[in-house]
């Protein structure tokens, strides 16, 4: 479980996060939802450490990780992804994964040098568990081509690739269907379903496609002007006429059953 507890983040005068609570439950697929500039992609920003919040703390298993550095977040097992995927473009497909497990056996110089055969037997172990995660996801047929030749849907698919090689408790997903076509939107949504149902990951979900949060989240948490407006399920949260409000003028209609 993770509870965010009156987190705040300002920027010169302006307040981006405003006293901002709320609890993403072990095991969940969460939506984080909101018009443009509600402080979404903020609040992910400060629980993923890559900012440090102004005022309020944010625990993680009971554990207060406020203020930590995202790469000791990730021993923790918190994983971000991004809304524009930040692949290793030169590189292959099964070269960016096999990249993401920490403390590999080649990073030390005396193992390099003189436990090759421990180096080897590493790297194997990594490789086969590229493959399976590949398998999962996909993407065999395409386990050498360069990550930077992917279309965008298969880029957000390996994002998701990569955190399933840490093997985190926890991933935030800013806007995994942003320039995704239809079919690997929902190829997508099917690998996010068979990770929670499957292997208990949670997700957090930012997302302004209302149906895939509606197929995913439960519950949806509304964000407005940097604080949480409401929280429920998705037919609550379409009921309510203060989500509608919020929306008008904005870039999504969330609309009726």
């Amino acid at each position: 479980m993770l509870t965010v507890d009156s987190i705040s983040k300002r920027f010169g005068g302006l307040t981006a996060v405003n006293s901002c609570s709320f609890t993403i439950e072990a095991q969940s697929i969460t939506g984080l939802i909101g018009p443009n500039g509600a402080g979404k992609t903020t609040i992910f920003n400060v629980i993923a450490g890559a900012m440090k919040p102004d005022g309020g703390r944010i625990q993680f298993q009971g554990a207060d990780i406020t203020g930590r550095p995202a790469h000791k977040l990730f021993h923790l097992g918190i994983m971000r992804t991004f809304q524009i995927p930040q692949e290793f473009g030169a590189m292959s497909v099964l070269e960016n994964l096999m990249l993401v497990p920490a403390e590999q056996a080649g990073e030390n110089l005396f193992h390099a040098l003189l436990s090759t055969k421990k180096v080897s037997l590493r790297d194997k172990e990594i490789r086969e568990r590229a493959i399976d995660v590949l398998e999962f996801l996909r993407l065999t047929h395409v386990i050498d081509e360069l990550a930077g030749n992917l279309s965008g849907g298969q880029k957000k698919l390996l994002e998701l690739g990569r955190a399933m090689m840490a093997d985190p408790d926890i991933v935030l997903l800013d806007e995994p269907g942003a320039g995704v076509n239809p079919t690997l939107l929902g190829d997508l949504a099917e690998m996010i379903e068979r990770l929670n149902r499957e292997r208990h990951y949670t997700f957090c979900i930012i997302e302004h496609n209302m149906d895939m949060i509606a197929r995913l989240c439960d519950p949806v948490i509304v964000m407005v002007e940097g604080a949480v407006l409401m929280q429920g399920d998705m037919e609550t949260v379409r009921a309510d006429p203060r989500v509608l409000d919020a929306y008008l003028g904005g870039d999504v209609y969330v609309a009726p059953n």
